[in-house]
């Protein structure tokens, strides 16, 4: 997925902007067939795993603020980059 870079969306609070950036690695397209159900779960776990870590060190810092909040959700997007849905056919 290509993700419009964090600049695209100046209006946002940094917590839309990390909400904004959890939704988009969550989003995964569903396979086309059950032969490839399988990379599909995998995508899907490897990027829930992502997310739940970004979650985890902003509520461990209680004193994170916005700037924490925004470079979290760019950690993020570079980080789900390194799982793109591939390897199997999406449902059309």
């Amino acid at each position: 997925m290509n993700y419009p870079p964090m600049s695209a969306m100046p209006d946002s609070t940094p917590c839309r902007v990390l909400v904004h950036v959890i939704r988009n690695a969550l989003t995964v397209p569903p396979p086309a067939s059950d032969r490839d159900e399988l990379t599909y779960l995998r995508v899907c776990r490897d990027r829930a795993w992502l997310v739940i870590a970004a979650c985890g060190r902003i509520l461990g810092d209680r004193e994170a603020g916005d700037r924490d909040l925004l470079i979290a959700a760019e950690a993020l997007r570079n980080e789900v980059a390194d799982y793109p849905p591939e390897g199997y056919e999406y449902a059309r």
